[in-house]
């Protein structure tokens, strides 16, 4: 039976569902906006997601590489 929850593990330092999670915050309160209002800018550093413009006020780092 599909309880709709699942497990998720991960090793090491980074906790990957924490970011998917405070990804989803930040959705969230941005209104829920479709795919075609966000972006994704790579940078050496980190990989930032962006609503509207690259230089839009939410930026948030999904990756540290």
């Amino acid at each position: 039976m599909d309880t709709g929850k699942h497990l998720v593990r991960y090793d090491g330092t980074h906790n990957p569902w924490q970011t998917v999670e405070q990804t989803y915050d930040t959705w969230s309160r941005l209104g829920r906006p479709p795919p075609t209002d966000l972006g994704l800018t790579v940078t050496p550093e980190a990989q930032y997601v962006w609503h509207r413009t690259p230089d839009s006020a939410w930026t948030h780092p999904i990756i540290r590489i």
